[in-house]
């Protein structure tokens, strides 16, 4: 609702009555059976599935997965393919840092998208430990360990973190 009238109001424009009471509303449509799925949980898996869209809109904007010059086919495909192993690899480090952050808090996570952001512009770092020009311990305590701050999720104000939905959903016990 603010969102709506903080728009209007740059417009020079107001929100009729009728749109008010539209926008307090969300629709969701399932074909799951309500006695497997609350409609709170439905709500939540939404929320989720948002962030899979998120994950992949950065993988596009930060790696420009859509920027493609004009090549031979053959050239487009190794391109492609590289850039997915890119991903792979990078999706693997994430996860591995991910899990390194809430295990010794389960209070936060890190962000894929700030994590990809940072592996974008230290790319040329594990290209080092590759070419085994530096070990994966060094690559680790110079590119990794000292950015894991920067890394971690900012809960907004009364909204819980996408990871703790994951949790709350597939872990409600604990």
């Amino acid at each position: 609702m603010r969102k709506a009238q903080k728009q209007a109001k740059s417009r020079g424009r107001a929100l009729s009555e009728e749109y008010k009471e539209r926008c307090r509303f969300s629709v969701f449509i399932t074909n799951v059976d309500a006695t497997v799925l609350k409609s709170t949980d439905v709500i939540e898996l939404y929320r989720l599935r948002w962030q899979i869209e998120i994950i992949f809109k950065s993988w596009k904007s930060l790696l420009n997965l859509h920027r493609v010059k004009p090549v031979k086919k053959e050239r487009f495909e190794c391109l492609l393919i590289a850039r997915f192993i890119w991903i792979l690899i990078h999706w693997k480090i994430f996860r591995c840092l991910d899990v390194f952050v809430k295990k010794r808090n389960r209070e936060y996570a890190c962000s894929h998208w700030k994590f990809f952001k940072q592996a974008r512009l230290s790319a040329y770092a594990l290209r080092m430990v590759i070419n085994h020009s530096i070990t994966f311990e060094s690559w680790l305590e110079l590119f990794i360990f000292p950015i894991i701050k920067s890394l971690l999720i900012e809960p907004k104000k009364g909204k819980k973190a996408s990871f703790c939905i994951v949790n709350d959903i597939f872990n409600p016990l604990s």
